[in-house]
């Protein structure tokens, strides 16, 4: 009777750290998953707001935007006439915010399919070829510009 009474405490045991762990692993997971959409969120309100101030601007307008700072993303700009983009913007102008760095034009491509946000911008317009704007720490403005028939981005020093 006592085997089976020490078999039983050790199953018991067993049972109880198994549980332990588990629960430890979870929460850990729930936090990472946690920081990592939320960076994800950040992004996309971020280029929720650049859309909605292009989109507001007519033609010889300019606006600032306020931009929180994502290290480590970028936002990049493509037009109608544009062939080498991402397979989101695929007919239309579009703008996207994407994780990672790229400074060649079919990196900024690939990662932009890969790890970015995409918002389609309504009109016929065209980007600034050199729409590139490198995303830093903390908030800082960000000039929109519609001359005619092009949109910039401009980084404020």
């Amino acid at each position: 009777m006592n085997k089976r009474g020490d078999l039983l405490n050790n199953i018991l045991g067993v049972v109880i750290a198994v549980i332990g762990i588990l629960v430890i692993f979870g929460g850990a997971y729930m936090l990472y998953q946690k920081y990592v959409n939320q960076e994800s969120e950040k992004a996309k309100n971020t280029i929720d707001v650049l859309e909605a101030k292009i989109n507001a601007i007519e033609v010889g307008q300019s606006t600032e935007a306020l931009v929180r700072g994502l290290p480590g993303w970028f936002v990049a700009g493509w037009g109608k006439a544009i062939t080498t983009k991402p397979d989101k913007c695929f007919l239309s102008i579009c703008l996207c915010i994407c994780k990672g760095s790229a400074v060649q034009e079919a990196d900024k491509v690939k990662v932009c399919q890969n790890n970015g946000f995409c918002r389609k911008i309504a009109g016929d317009d065209n980007f600034d070829a050199d729409t590139i704007v490198f995303l830093r720490d903390n908030f800082y403005s960000v000039t929109i510009k519609k001359v005619e028939g092009e949109i910039s981005l401009k980084e404020n020093e």
